[in-house]
C-alpha cells in the first residue's frame, strides 16, 4: 500500500535516484569523460559474428565518502541482445591521491587489470549497484568488491520493505536471445526505498 506522495519504481528507477541522492548528498562534482566509456558485460560472440552487451559511461562525478574519494557514474546498458537482461548500474571507482581528472576514470579501464574487463572476463568490477532489465536489484557479482556489503544492504529490512513487487516468470517460456525464463511480472519497489538504500550505500563507500 502506497503512502499519499508515493510511486513504483522499477530497479533502474531505484538505482538512477539513488545516484541523483548521492551526488547531493556527498556534494558531487561533475566531470564529462573524454571521450564514452564501453565495459563488456556479457558476449555471445564466435568465429563468425560479434554478439556483444556493453554498459556505457560518458560522465559521473567525484565523492567523497568518510575519508574515501570516488568517481560515481551512471552506466546505460547498449550494444546487442547480450545486454538485454540488464537495465542499468552505478559505477564507484575509488580515486588515488594522484587523481589527476576522468581520463584517469579511462586510463584505469584501459590498463590491467582494465584489459581482462574489456576481453568481459571480469564485469562489473566497479559496480556498485545494478539493475536488471526484470526490475530487480542486486549487487555486481563475483567480480565487484561490493558484492558482500551490497547483498547485505538489499536484504537489510529498512530495504527490503519496499519491495512491492517481487520478479515473476513463466517457466513455460524461454527467450532464444538470452534462455532465460520470460519476465511475466517485473519487480517494483516504493520510492520510499531511496532514502535507506542511499544512507547504506553511503556506509559502504565511507568503509
Amino acid at each position: 500500500m502506497f503512502g499519499l506522495f508515493e510511486k513504483d519504481f522499477s530497479g533502474g528507477d531505484v538505482v538512477r535516484q539513488v545516484r541523483n541522492r548521492l551526488v547531493k548528498r556527498l556534494d558531487g562534482e561533475a566531470h564529462a569523460l573524454p571521450r564514452e566509456l564501453y565495459l563488456v558485460i556479457a558476449d555471445d560472440s564466435d568465429h563468425h559474428r560479434s554478439r556483444t552487451g556493453y554498459m556505457k559511461y560518458d560522465a559521473g562525478h567525484v565523492v567523497a565518502a568518510g575519508e574515501n574519494r570516488l568517481f560515481l557514474a551512471l552506466g546505460e546498458a547498449h550494444g546487442d541482445y547480450p545486454a538485454r537482461p540488464f537495465d542499468c548500474d552505478l559505477m564507484a571507482l575509488k580515486l588515488t591521491w594522484d587523481w589527476k581528472g576522468p581520463s584517469d576514470v579511462i586510463d584505469y579501464f584501459d590498463r590491467a587489470p582494465g584489459m581482462y574487463i574489456a576481453a568481459g572476463q571480469m564485469p562489473f568490477n566497479a559496480t556498485l549497484l545494478l539493475a536488471m532489465a526484470s526490475g530487480e536489484l542486486c549487487d555486481g557479482g563475483d567480480w565487484t568488491r561490493f558484492q558482500t556489503p551490497i547483498k547485505a544492504a538489499l536484504a537489510d529490512p529498512d530495504v527490503r520493505k519496499h519491495m512491492v513487487q517481487p520478479v515473476e516468470r513463466d517457466p513455460r517460456y524461454i527467450a532464444a536471445s538470452t534462455l532465460q525464463q520470460v519476465v511475466s511480472r517485473p519487480a517494483r519497489f516504493s520510492s520510499a526505498i531511496v532514502n535507506p538504500l542511499t544512507e547504506k550505500l553511503i556506509e559502504i563507500l565511507s568503509a
